[in-house]
């Protein structure tokens, strides 16, 4: 057998898996040109269905409400100092998602302040033995012989999340 009938026996057989192999890439290409078209299909059906409201109606994910919500309950008023009215303050309550019927997390801030108003005819101290006009040079003192001041005040932010662990309460009072 020469050089030149091996070569061309060579040839013709690298010629015969390139036609067989290219028919089954041909079947390879057909089934992902199906399998892109059912693709295709399930993504216009999804974009074509209406997204369904996450919320049903009346429904928020954060809610502000007068009072102090289901924070009231922590028994942290001091009984010899103020105590703030429950329905004092305002709430924000932040649910992450419509289905949990409980809020998350809630943040209470309220306070009050209590002042006093004295009037005075002839005195020059109107009944203030320290007072910041007297610690302020060049302050004009005894003008109208009013003296108004806050006698106590209370500021205060509380918060409650619920976590897996637990229950993680906050109480911040100035």
């Amino acid at each position: 057998m020469t050089n030149s009938k091996w070569l061309r026996r060579a040839l013709l057989s690298g010629v015969a898996l390139g036609v067989a192999s290219t028919g089954a890439q041909a079947d390879d290409l057909t089934a992902l040109k199906a399998q892109l078209e059912a693709l295709q299909s399930r993504v216009n059906q999804l974009e074509s269905t209406p997204a369904p409201s996450a919320l049903p109606d009346g429904a928020s994910l954060i809610t502000f409400k007068r009072g102090q919500g289901s924070l009231s309950d922590w028994h942290t008023d001091r009984k010899a100092e103020g105590t703030i009215p429950q329905d004092g303050g305002f709430t924000i309550a932040i649910t992450p998602t419509a289905d949990v019927p409980a809020p998350v997390t809630e943040v209470t801030v309220s306070g009050y302040v209590k002042g006093d108003v004295i009037y005075d005819f002839d005195q020059d101290t109107i009944g203030d033995t320290f007072g910041a006009a007297s610690t302020i040079n060049g302050a004009q003192q005894n003008v109208s012989g009013v003296s108004l001041h806050a006698t106590q005040s209370r500021f205060r932010i509380r918060s409650r999340t619920d976590t897996a662990i637990g229950q993680i309460r906050t109480l911040i009072e100035m």
